[in-house]
């Protein structure tokens, strides 16, 4: 039954990564329309809050756009209700988007219960694919419940209210490598004047692999790769990134080393305000399109 699973999951892959080309293309005339709003959207009026939560060594970033929202990642499965119940205090009804960025549990774990719970249009994921229950559970929800899943290539974009989304990787360097980490999908969201780069676990290879690819990488804030992994937030990259803030989402008490002393080096050495997860509880920065404000429930 398990291997029948993964012949499934496999060929389910084959058939969605054939399609996101034409599913982007097809939106042509709502992107077009989009874009301009976005392009005009610089006046202030409207609100984005991205959330950071707490929920240890694990990432889910909620995205709210108005009425709408997007999410990266779903934290591990002991999470998904604490989640759940925070995405509901928050008003969440449905996502436009959701962000699988890789098959790992930390990052795909809560997905299967979310999905349940919220009305998705679309699930954007990483290509590689994982044997373990979390990730199982996340891709037969989704093909239960009929969620548009997709294998956004690399410069893809798409637009939700005005804000917009550029995918930076994984490329196929950072595919080669076959590790999971590596295969992580990076999001650059820009809304007005402020970027936001999301940057699930991927590390060195993917980060040179988006140097060399010579895209405009700065942002004002970055969520850092990995938990803090040494492996991520190379100093090269960081430069190109020059961020005002980053964020790290871990757990002092779960008994790794992440965050690395080398990581919060660097990120002290070229005067980044850091905001963690382990010690600011979950992080709110709310922007205009113009300026960021942050806040933090002070977890302590």
């Amino acid at each position: 039954m398990i291997a029948m699973t993964i012949i499934l999951i496999c060929s389910s892959y084959l058939c969605y990564s054939t399609k996101d080309d034409s599913f982007f293309k097809n939106q042509e005339n709502s992107i077009i329309q989009s874009k301009a709003d976005y392009e005009a959207n610089i006046d202030g009026k409207k609100l984005v809050s991205v959330h950071f939560l707490d929920i240890g060594k694990a990432d889910s970033i909620l995205i709210k756009i108005g009425d709408k929202a997007v999410l990266i990642d779903s934290g591990t499965s002991q999470k998904a209700k604490e989640i759940i119940e925070y995405l509901k205090r928050q008003d969440v009804t449905k996502f436009e988007y959701a962000v699988a960025t890789h098959c790992d549990k930390d990052h795909v774990g809560g997905m299967s219960d979310i999905l349940k719970e919220f009305p998705t249009d679309v699930l954007l994921m990483s290509s590689r694919e994982k044997n373990t229950r979390p990730y199982i559970a996340m891709m037969n929800t989704a093909a239960k419940l009929k969620v548009t899943q997709l294998i956004p290539k690399v410069k893809t974009i798409f637009y939700v209210e005005g804000v917009k989304f550029t995918v930076l990787a994984p490329g196929d360097k950072a595919m080669a490598t076959g590790t999971a980490n590596e295969s992580s999908i990076v999001l650059m969201m820009q809304y007005g004047k402020k970027k936001f780069l999301f940057m699930g676990d991927a590390m060195e290879v993917s980060e040179k692999e988006m140097l060399a690819g010579g895209y405009d990488l700065q942002a004002d804030v970055i969520k850092v790769g990995h938990h803090g992994d040494t492996r991520s937030s190379g100093e090269k990259f960081l430069d190109a990134v020059n961020p005002a803030v980053a964020v790290i989402t871990c757990d002092e008490g779960d008994g790794t080393s992440l965050p690395e002393k080398e990581t919060l080096e660097v990120i002290s050495k070229q005067r980044i305000l850091l905001y963690r997860t382990d010690k600011d509880g979950t992080i709110v920065m709310t922007t205009n399109g113009v300026d960021i404000k942050i806040e933090k429930s002070n977890r302590g």
